[in-house]
């Protein structure tokens, strides 16, 4: 029993340790098991070889205990155990085996440890416990023991060992399927990082080529073949503003599109799905609050948020680019509307630069200017503002207008206003001038035409008056001086006093006519007439009357009156008004003298010139020669002139007088020519 004692710790050992650890081999524990009950059933049989049965157990075990060691140590081993079955051999059973039990436990010794205090421990323990066993027989059980606590120990240091171990597994294992979570929600994220990149660049992509254009029609196209391309089934975009609705591919609903278009119903669209199933998607064209239109698609397969994001910003940046194109054409328009305005208006401008340098010009200042592309300077182009230099620097440092007349530029015979005006925009690094030139001459005649009509209107009121207040006590003189003669009979000097009563009553009548004719309506009897015979009957006609009779004498007439020129108008009227011209003529040459008459055509005009070397006009009375009752002369009635210019303005006609004191005058009559020949 004392051997079993011994080899029961070393059963308990091998059973622990399979348990524990040696958990691929678990099926030698019953083999092991099994020799142990028959080692103590043969023991029990057949004692004298339970020693030797004993002695092959402890091999077995000793070995398998200490497999793991180096092949030099498994021989020593080896030969231990050889050597003292030799031993026991040639013993003849003399020698009791249970001596060398204990010795056996020297073989622990060579175990390797991981601590120096664990092998002293246990080496010197074992050394003891072999001593005692060795001289003390009876305290054999007492190695069992030790042997028993050595191997409980072991296990359980490997059993701590292996803990350490699987929780360091574990949390290997624990950190690889975290570390393989991660891996995998990373790639995951990756995954969806590059799907939504590859989106997002698509997305920038048609973006990008649909808005690189400023044809709205075109973008519309693009709209479409873009979307359309990156995998959306159907697309339909309206743009408003030029009433644009395209469809792309396969789209259910395009027919309620139409009929919301019709009529307005598409101003409540707004953000959202169309359906149920999240496949149709509309989006709003919109900037601020204003709507331009709409994009609506269609994906088979469903649309998820993240490509309604993308569709919203692409949205966006269409309806910006629809808004950027419109306003862009609006201010094309304006552009070209104001730029048709500044050239057709008839009134000259032209903005200069801080040195009067020209920068821009319209048409009806390059036909009032004697403008030339190679000069650029205001002054050189309009030499006749060299005097307003000073204005126009003034103007540009104060910034205030400044106004003036000019009574002609390089077309003599007009009137112009110029404005010169401070251009003032925050763009411009310094203000620009403004200069405008304004044709005012027609604008003046017909000033001057009301003040006429006028004019016309209180003489037309007073010769009514005078007509009945003075043409009546006339008559009673006429009427006195004609009773008188035949009372005086041939008595001279009372004759001659009677004559000259009568004359003067005439002339009295004379002028209340005058001033009648000269004061109501015109009424002409208009007809194609040659100018050429008109003038030579009215210079026939001025020739032979009495007041020039005595003039013509020392004047020497010149004329050149060839050209058949026919014109629109009333023969006699036209006929006066030379008759006039031509007598003025002759009455303002004192002595010798010469009068000169020319008939010419003037482009659409038939231009008539009576020149003559009299004793000329003043400066101050030429402004007033055509005014009614204006006259120098002692028997005039200041009518005559007057009447011509009436008479004239009547036919469409224009009269222009040129004239210095002591060098004569010259008349120029300009009348429109027929433009059919009778």
């Amino acid at each position: 029993m004392l051997y079993y004692t011994v080899l029961l710790p070393w059963v308990v050992y091998f059973f622990l340790e399979r348990i524990f650890f040696g958990k691929n081999n678990r099926y030698l524990f019953l083999p092991v098991l099994f020799l142990f009950f028959s080692l103590s059933f043969l023991s029990i049989q057949h004692y004298e070889f339970a020693e030797i049965f004993l002695f092959l157990y402890f091999v077995f075990l000793h070995f398998y205990f200490l497999r793991n060691l180096s092949f030099q140590v498994k021989f020593l081993l080896s030969f231990w155990y050889f050597s003292l079955f030799i031993f026991y051999i040639y013993a003849e059973g003399k020698v009791d085996i249970g001596f060398f039990i204990p010795i056996t436990l020297i073989t622990l010794a060579i175990r390797p440890y991981k601590r120096l205090l664990d092998a002293v421990f246990w080496i010197g323990i074992i050394v003891l416990n072999i001593a005692v066993s060795f001289f003390y027989l009876q305290y054999l059980p007492l190695s069992a023991s030790l042997f028993s606590f050595f191997m409980l120990n072991l296990i359980v240091r490997r059993f701590l060992i292996k803990t350490e171990k699987d929780k360091l597994n574990y949390k290997k294992l624990i950190e690889r399927a975290l570390q393989t979570e991660v891996q995998n929600k990373l790639s995951q994220a990756e995954s969806h990082l590059e799907i939504t990149t590859k989106k997002l660049k698509a997305i920038f992509k048609i973006s990008n080529y649909t808005v690189s254009t400023t044809d709205i029609n075109l973008m519309a196209e693009r709209i479409l073949d873009g979307l359309l391309n990156i995998g959306y089934t159907g697309v339909v975009v309206y743009i408003d503003s030029k009433n644009i609705l395209k469809k792309g591919g396969y789209f259910p609903n395009f027919k309620q599109f139409k009929e919301d278009i019709k009529f307005g119903k598409w101003q409540e669209y707004k953000k959202s799905y169309i359906n149920d199933d999240e496949r149709f998607l509309i989006l709003p064209l919109q900037v601020g609050k204003e709507k331009l239109g709409f994009l609506a698609v269609y994906k088979k397969d469903g649309l998820p948020s993240k490509e309604v994001e993308y569709l919203s910003t692409y949205t966006n940046s269409v309806a910006i680019a629809v808004a950027n194109i419109t306003h862009f054409e609006e201010l094309i328009k304006l552009q070209e509307l104001t730029y048709k305005v500044f050239e057709n208006l008839d009134i000259g401008i032209a903005v200069v630069d801080e040195n009067l340098n020209m920068e821009m010009v319209n048409e009806a200042f390059k036909q009032m200017s004697s403008f030339k592309e190679n000069e650029r300077n205001i002054i050189e182009i309009l030499p006749e503002i060299t005097h307003l230099h000073k204005d126009l620097i003034k103007v540009k440092e104060t910034l205030k207008p400044f106004e003036t007349e000019l009574a002609s530029l390089n077309q003599k015979g007009r009137t112009f206003r110029i404005k010169i005006l401070p251009l003032v925009v925050e763009e411009l690094e310094t203000p620009k001038i403004i200069i405008l030139v304004e044709d005012i001459t027609e604008k003046e005649q017909l000033e001057n035409q009301i003040i006429e009509t006028e004019k016309l209107a209180v003489i037309g009121k007073m010769a009514a008056g005078l007509s009945h207040d003075i043409k009546t006590p006339l008559a009673v003189i006429e009427s006195a001086v004609f009773r008188i003669k035949k009372r005086v009979g041939e008595n001279e000097e009372v004759l001659q006093f009677l004559e000259k009563i009568k004359q003067q009553t005439k002339r009295a009548e004379k002028i209340i006519n005058r001033l009648l004719n000269y004061a109501k309506p015109s009424y002409w009897q208009i007809e194609y007439t040659n100018l050429k015979e008109i003038l030579e009957e009215a210079l026939e006609i001025a020739l032979h009357s009495k007041d020039s009779k005595l003039k013509i004498e020392n004047i020497d007439i010149k004329t050149n009156i060839e050209a058949d020129l026919f014109v629109e108008g009333d023969k006699t009227a036209l006929q006066q008004v030379f008759i006039n011209l031509i007598i003025n003529a002759f009455e303002a040459i004192e002595g010798k003298g010469i009068v000169e008459i020319s008939l010419d055509k003037d482009g659409d005009y038939a231009k008539v010139i009576i020149k003559d070397s009299g004793v000329g006009i003043s400066q101050e009375n030429l402004k007033k020669i055509f005014d009614p009752f204006y006259t120098t002369k002692e028997r005039g009635t200041g009518l005559g002139l007057a009447v011509v210019k009436r008479i004239l303005e009547d036919h469409m006609g224009a009269i222009e007088v040129m004239s210095k004191k002591g060098e004569g005058t010259t008349f120029i009559i300009k009348l429109p020519l027929s433009k059919e020949k009778p």
